[in-house]
């Protein structure tokens, strides 16, 4: 029997990874404008992750995989909406930290249940195992796709 390439496989994996990502988050989205939530799934992300206390700016960067230009224009997207402010490290002063206001903490509090509401809805009626199952292919991709990436910079 001879082996299908992955490519042909229908459908193809990797672009229905790519379409189902943006359907959620069109999903996430919609879901928080019906609650009259005015943020990005990607503010909404970053909030989680410095709602647990102030983070420097350059670790938030390697978090959200964003670049760094990409996530100066995000953080600052949010302190024009008064989510988060940046502020001077007191061991090194060429350090910024970001942490949340208390409209970032009123924000992430009704955002995330939203999110938390999506996810419960996505998986609804997937058995934990194939939930195992999903999460060790989409690990295997994402571990391949770091070593190509890990053998390109070297």
């Amino acid at each position: 029997m001879t082996k299908k390439p992955a490519h042909t496989l229908s459908p193809p994996i990797i672009p229905l990874m790519g379409k189902t990502m943006k359907h959620i988050e069109a999903m996430l989205v919609s879901n928080m404008r019906a609650q009259g939530i005015d943020l990005t799934k990607n503010q909404v992300i970053l909030m989680k992750w410095i709602s647990e206390g102030p983070r420097p700016q350059s670790s938030l960067a390697l978090i959200t995989e964003r670049d760094k230009g990409c996530l100066t224009r995000l953080i600052q997207s949010m302190e024009k909406k008064k989510l988060v402010e940046r502020v001077i490290s007191q061991e090194d002063k060429r350090e910024k930290w970001v942490k949340l206001t208390k409209t970032g903490e009123a924000a992430i509090g009704e955002a995330f249940p939203v999110f938390e509401a999506a996810f419960e809805l996505l998986l609804d009626g997937i058995s934990a195992k194939d939930r195992r199952t999903a999460l060790k292919v989409l690990n295997k991709i994402l571990e391949n796709a770091a070593e190509e990436i890990k053998c390109k910079c070297t």
